[in-house]
C-alpha cells in the first residue's frame, strides 16, 4: 500500500513540475506570437521545378509572429512608412529586404534585446543564437505556414479553400487588407499564405534535396526568398510550398514580412 500512494504521489508530482515548467517557458512567449514547436517536416513540391526536390527538414522551436507587421507597428520603430497602399492597421508594404532587417535590429535595441543582423549590403549575417527580432528563415517559414507539428497536409495555410485562409487576387478583388480577416492555420498564424508576400532570410537558390537541420539556405546569393502570395496574385501562387525571389534592393508594393524570434534555450549557428 506505501508502494502504491508513493506511485501517486510521485506522478502527482512529475505533472505539477511539467506544468510548471510549461507555463514559465509560456510566460517567455511575447503577446503577439505564437511558439512553433520544433521537429521534422517534408519541404518543397513536385509542383514546380524550384519548389524541387521535396526533402526533410529539421527545424529547432521559434517564434513568429500571429500577423504580418503593420504600418503602425513600422512606423512606431523607423519614424517612416513607405507603404504603396496606406492603413496603419494594414501591412507594411512597398518593403525591401534591407528595410525588414533595419526594422529587426532597431526593434530588438528598443526592447532591449541582442540585434540578430551585422555588417551591411551582401556581407549582412544573421546570429540565430540572438534573442532579437529577425526574417524567418525559409524552412521556418514553411514549417510554420504548414502548421507545424499540428499540420494537416493543406494546400494552403490552414485550408485547402483559398478563400477561408488568403487574401489573394479574384476578379472582385478588395486589395489589401487589415490582418486577420480570413481564418487562421493549425498554429493560430493569420495571412500566411495571402495579403502581402513575406521576406525571408535566405537567398533563393535550388533545393539541396537532402535531409538537413535547420538550414539557412545559400552562402551568397543575389535574389532573397520571399514566400506567401498576396493580394494582387492568383490562389495558385499562396500554396504553402510556393517559392518566390526578390531583389533586396527593390521595393514592391505586394511585399511585406513577419518577424520571429529563435526559442529560449535554443542552441543556433551564426550563418
Amino acid at each position: 500500500m506505501k508502494n502504491v500512494k508513493f506511485s501517486i504521489v510521485y506522478v502527482l508530482a512529475l505533472v505539477l513540475i511539467v506544468s510548471l515548467n510549461a507555463n514559465l517557458f509560456a510566460q517567455d512567449v511575447p503577446d503577439g506570437f505564437v511558439l512553433v514547436d520544433g521537429g521534422k517536416f517534408v519541404m518543397g513540391s513536385n509542383e514546380e521545378e524550384r519548389e524541387q526536390p521535396i526533402h526533410e527538414v529539421y527545424v529547432n522551436s521559434f517564434m513568429i509572429g500571429k500577423y504580418e507587421v503593420t504600418q503602425a507597428e513600422y512606423k512606431k520603430v523607423l519614424k517612416n512608412n513607405p507603404s504603396m497602399y496606406k492603413g496603419d492597421d494594414k501591412p507594411v508594404n512597398n518593403i525591401s529586404w534591407y528595410q525588414a532587417t533595419k526594422y529587426c535590429n532597431k526593434r530588438s535595441k528598443m526592447e532591449g534585446l541582442t540585434p540578430c543582423y551585422t555588417g551591411v549590403g551582401e556581407d549582412i549575417k544573421c546570429d540565430f543564437s540572438a534573442n532579437g527580432y529577425r526574417l524567418p528563415t525559409e524552412a521556418e517559414w514553411e514549417f510554420a505556414a504548414k502548421g507545424g507539428l499540428k499540420g494537416k497536409g493543406f494546400i494552403y495555410a490552414g485550408s485547402d479553400n483559398p478563400d477561408e485562409v488568403a487574401v489573394y487576387n479574384k476578379k472582385l478583388n478588395t486589395g489589401l487588407q487589415v490582418p486577420g480577416t480570413k481564418k487562421p492555420n493549425e498554429l493560430g498564424l493569420y495571412d500566411m499564405c495571402g495579403n502581402v508576400r513575406e521576406l525571408c532570410w535566405d537567398w533563393f537558390g535550388k533545393y539541396k534535396g537532402i535531409a538537413e537541420n535547420n538550414p539557412t539556405g545559400p552562402k551568397t546569393g543575389d535574389m532573397r526568398i520571399e514566400r506567401g502570395g498576396s493580394w494582387k496574385h492568383d490562389e495558385y501562387f499562396a500554396r504553402v510550398s510556393a517559392r518566390f525571389f526578390h531583389d533586396p534592393i527593390f521595393n514592391y508594393g505586394s511585399v511585406g514580412f513577419r518577424v520571429v524570434r529563435t526559442a529560449p534555450k535554443q542552441d543556433a549557428a551564426t550563418e
